[in-house]
């Protein structure tokens, strides 16, 4: 048992209304949950089904709402995809979201051509002042791309942002990988910025993990916590708990038992408020792998932190 996660004992999945499984379209990738008002909101990457992945996957972030977490309702698309040959032409995905002085910054993956093409990919973001958009991207480029040294691990492809208030700034950890390489190459790096649309500034302790595909961050006692779904070799998979005092040094503290979330995106209420003492979460949605026709689920699992923020003297 963690010290870090005391309460951990599986994972157990639900099936939902209005995001699940849906004939001849897919809903995959899916961003963190919030609530606004009544309802909790989840972004997700949308498109039509496909049955040959690197050419033919396709598709733009949307959004839904729910008053329960179970039954939701689409709200629609919230990030279309850039013109023709733009560096978000080909589809938009891995959104995330976060809440600042009342506005919405909701982060995306852009990418120019399909999966076959290998080429890079950026980070951009939608800006609304409702979470049911409509979201303007900020400005015609990205906000965060590769390095430009191709053979770094995030030279050539930078991804899945996720984005969090901590110390006075914003933090964004990512996913990376260099030119020539597979998916269990992906390494996840920190950059820092003084405003949510950056600019951003890579941390000097990058990479902070040294895998993880998939990912969830959150604010975690008085530290940060990040789930990674990953690949050892092209044949094993695993999920994988990790924490960190400052944010940077991570140490592993549990394998996920069972099924695995994929790119899963948890409640955590306090996440947008830089708490003293982050008190972890029990719930959110992630998404079943059917070879073209993904859908959205929810999933339960407790990574409440070992003691309440009331106890920690908030």
């Amino acid at each position: 048992m963690s010290r870090h996660f005391p309460h951990y004992c599986g994972v157990r999945y639900t099936q939902v209304s209005g995001i699940g499984h849906e004939q001849d379209c897919y809903r995959r990738d899916n961003s963190n949950v919030i609530k606004a008002g009544d309802y909790y909101f989840v972004y997700y990457n949308k498109g039509p089904a496909w049955k040959h992945f690197l050419t033919e996957w396709r598709g733009s972030v949307w959004g839904a709402r729910s008053r329960d977490g179970r039954a939701w309702e689409e709200v629609g698309e919230m990030i279309p995809t850039g013109a023709d040959g733009r560096w978000d032409g080909w589809t938009t995905y891995c959104p995330n979201i976060v809440v600042a002085d009342g506005t919405y910054y909701l982060y995306f993956t852009g990418q120019p051509a399909c999966q076959a093409a290998e080429t890079p990919i950026h980070i951009g973001v939608g800006v609304s002042e409702s979470p049911d958009g409509p979201f303007e991207k900020h400005g015609l480029e990205p906000i965060f791309s590769p390095n430009g040294r191709q053979q770094d691990f995030d030279g050539y492809r930078v991804d899945d942002a996720s984005v969090i208030p901590r110390d006075g700034r914003y933090w964004m950890y990512y996913k990376g990988r260099g030119i020539g390489v597979t998916v269990c190459d992906t390494k996840v790096g920190l950059a820092v910025s003084e405003t949510p649309v950056g600019p951003w500034r890579r941390h000097a302790g990058s990479p902070v993990i040294d895998v993880g595909h998939e990912i969830m961050v959150w604010p975690h006692e008085d530290g940060i916590a990040v789930y990674g779904y990953h690949c050892l070799d092209p044949g094993t998979v695993r999920g994988d708990l990790f924490f960190a005092p400052d944010g940077v040094g991570f140490s592993h503290e549990i394998a996920l038992a069972g099924e695995l979330l994929r790119n899963p995106g948890g409640y955590f209420a306090d996440c947008y408020t830089e708490p003293d003492y982050g008190s972890g979460g029990t719930w959110g949605i992630s998404f079943v792998e059917t070879g073209g026709t993904e859908y959205l689920i929810r999933y339960d699992v407790d990574l409440r932190a070992p003691r309440s923020a009331s106890d920690h003297g908030r």
